[in-house]
């Protein structure tokens, strides 16, 4: 049966287990004991440590930024009220990882158990048409769905599927730490609508070593409820990595076990997806230079300035203009800061990748909506890579800005850049870069403009969007299409 994510009463809320420091002796010191101990002993009782998870398990450089969030802490209780920051499907998986984690008595050696795709399906209903609380807490501005809170929830979920193919089924085996590495692909299939049940599921497709390329399907359900009937909406590809919980390096995790027909052809699309973002990845601009094609369009923009006749007079102070229908990337910019504070922590108590998703993508809608001077229609992202963990404490720096546009489709990319930045030192590093590809309404494709590049950065960020565009548009919509339908899984069968 699927789950029901509705808002559960405070009764029925996630359990988070915070533990204050002690003055006598520090966190860092208390986790170096036990890694020695663990290390001696080949096995430790960590009742106790598994309680303060995640406050005390890989604990963050945010632990020394206690001027910031030792008084925001919320003070060691048994009981906690589901994240109000979260949606009531991402504290639902939440809930079922926590307690599993409470139920960890002590270490022994992972057993590594070949799993069925069917052990790590998962799959939930947001009841859109019957809830009008949780209709209300999705709603945009337009009387649409807030696509962030979406991916949110994917997130979350790409989480919990992970988690269930790691398992090896003994419990007291300490859980692995699960991280996203990438996000390969989101593609909206059709338009959402507010007033319509969705379904969400998802499984792992294919494994590596310590990888996971998971797909997630979201699905309009009719109002009869024939899932058979239901319409596709968005299809989506996660790359998660599994670390071990005490080490924090890549540990191998259970191999994928392939039988019937249906799981073969599942597990060659996953090994197509990863191979295709692992080229992608190995061909990006940051390692290879643009082709001679590229290179000829950068040098057409150049040319469709309005400079060329200061060039005769004075070649070394070309000053360059342009025509009333281009901007520059610059003056589509915007920016926003945010304090990470304690509401926004994950199981392993660093920011929620599905948090960022969130605040990126809203900026970008904005970014878009001024941009367009329209409502943008999202389409697409990819190549989302989680570089570094965001700790609790530190604050992030969003600068969002049009890199590419496409007058004549009436398309155009928005990339959004999340820097963490260190309150005491000052130290910035960029932690993920976004990527989201909208359009606008055939009738509003004349407000667009043209975007021209005034720098190097520039035209390789247009030529970046626009090979992100060639690889969601035309025949490879029609793939995604294919893929959604005969990828789909019934772990019944």
């Amino acid at each position: 049966m699927p789950h029901d994510f509705r808002p559960r009463s405070p009764e029925l809320g996630v359990r988070t287990y915070v533990r204050t420091a002690r003055r006598s002796t520090s966190r860092k010191t208390r986790k170096v004991e036990m890694l020695r101990n663990f290390k001696a002993t080949k096995t430790v009782r960590i009742r106790s440590f598994v309680r303060s998870w995640p406050q005390t398990l890989h604990r963050s450089s945010a632990r020394q930024f206690s001027t910031y969030d030792s008084n925001a802490s919320p003070k060691p209780t048994e009981e906690h009220k589901p994240l109000r920051s979260r949606t009531s499907f991402t504290n639902s998986l939440w809930s079922t990882r926590l307690q599993a984690m409470r139920q960890a008595e002590e270490s022994t050696k992972r057993k590594l158990i070949p799993k069925r795709m069917a052990e790590s399906y998962v799959e939930g209903v947001l009841p859109f048409s019957s809830d009008a609380e949780m209709r209300e807490d999705y709603q945009n501005t337009w009387g649409g769905l807030r696509l962030g809170k979406l991916f949110e929830d994917l997130d979350a979920l790409s989480g919990m599927i992970a988690y269930r193919h790691c398992e090896d089924g003994d419990v007291h085996t300490l859980p692995l730490r699960i991280v996203t590495a990438s996000v390969d692909r989101i593609d909206l299939l059709n338009p959402l609508t507010a007033d319509k049940d969705l379904k969400l599921s998802g499984h792992v497709a294919y494994v590596g070593k310590s990888s996971m390329n998971i797909t997630i399907r979201v699905e309009e359900l009719p109002e009869d409820g024939d899932v058979s009937k239901s319409t596709p909406i968005l299809l989506s590809n996660f790359t998660m990595v599994a670390r071990d919980p005490l080490t924090n390096k890549p540990v191998s995790i259970n191999p994928l076990h392939v039988e019937s027909e249906k799981e073969k052809l599942i597990a060659s699309l996953g090994n197509e997806n990863r191979k295709r973002a692992s080229y992608h990845r190995s061909h990006a601009l940051s390692r290879e230079p643009p082709t001679q094609e590229e290179v000829a369009r950068i040098h057409s923009v150049w040319l469709g300035q309005e400079h060329l006749d200061s060039m005769t007079h004075d070649p070394f102070h070309v000053q360059p203009s342009r025509s009333p229908d281009q901007i520059t990337p610059a003056e589509t910019a915007l920016r926003r800061v945010n304090i990470c504070h304690p509401q926004e922590r994950n199981i392993h108590n660093n920011v929620f990748g599905g948090y960022l998703m969130r605040e990126s993508f809203d900026l970008a809608h904005a970014t878009a909506t001024l941009f367009a001077h329209a409502r943008p229609i999202f389409t697409s992202s990819s190549s989302i890579a989680f570089q570094k963990p965001v700790p609790i404490g530190s604050i992030l720096d969003f600068h969002s800005r049009v890199v590419y546009s496409n007058v004549d489709r009436g398309s155009f990319s928005v990339s959004v850049s999340a820097e963490v930045i260190d309150p005491l030192t000052g130290e910035r590093q960029t932690t993920c870069v976004f990527h989201y590809a909208f359009r606008v309404k055939d009738e509003k494709k004349g407000t667009l403009k043209q975007i021209a590049a005034v720098n190097y950065g520039d035209a390789m960020r247009s030529v970046m969007a626009l090979r992100r565009e060639q690889q969601s548009g035309g025949a490879e919509k029609e793939r995604q299409f294919e893929e959604f339908e005969k990828g789909r899984f019934d772990p019944k069968a």
